[in-house]
């Protein structure tokens, strides 16, 4: 908690544990895909909402570490409306 994440370009390789968030106005949806416990070669994904509030973020990075996440994907999503909207 309260740690700096490094943030990487480049080819990602096979990744393990991973996790994206689309980030809209409010809320974000999370989703994350890691290995299942039992093993078996198969992968459980996980989604779920986040609020878009500075103690939901901690408690949902605080989260991903704990489940081993190594990729974070963020995808932010702005839709303009023209005036026909």
């Amino acid at each position: 908690p309260g740690g700096l994440a490094a943030v990487r370009d480049g080819p990602a390789g096979v990744i393990a544990r991973g996790a994206a968030i689309d980030v809209a106005k409010g809320p974000g949806m999370v989703c994350t895909r890691v290995p299942r416990e039992s093993g078996g070669g198969r992968r459980v994904q996980r989604t779920w909402q986040v609020a878009a509030r500075y103690a939901s973020i901690v408690a949902l990075m605080d989260e991903l570490a704990g489940a081993g996440i190594e990729r974070l994907v963020l995808e932010s999503t702005n839709v303009i409306r023209g005036p026909e909207a």
